[in-house]
């Protein structure tokens, strides 16, 4: 078996008045798991591959002081 993950991530934030601000993140991680050897099914000659791609966005206002 083996394993191949990465992950990225783009963000921004600033300021809206005062002591407030925004943050604003996307997020995207892939992973991968290839399968060879006993125990994979029948008729593949390379065992079998998983994977998984995951997203997401993060937004909040934030406070200093």
């Amino acid at each position: 078996m083996s394993s191949f993950g990465w992950e990225a991530e783009l963000g921004v934030g600033g300021d809206i008045w005062g002591p407030f601000g925004y943050s604003v993140r996307f997020r995207v991680s892939r992973f991968q798991d290839t399968f060879s050897g006993a125990g994979t099914k029948l008729g593949w000659d390379e065992g079998g591959v998983a994977a998984e791609t995951y997203s997401s966005l993060h937004w909040g206002i934030t406070a200093s002081y």
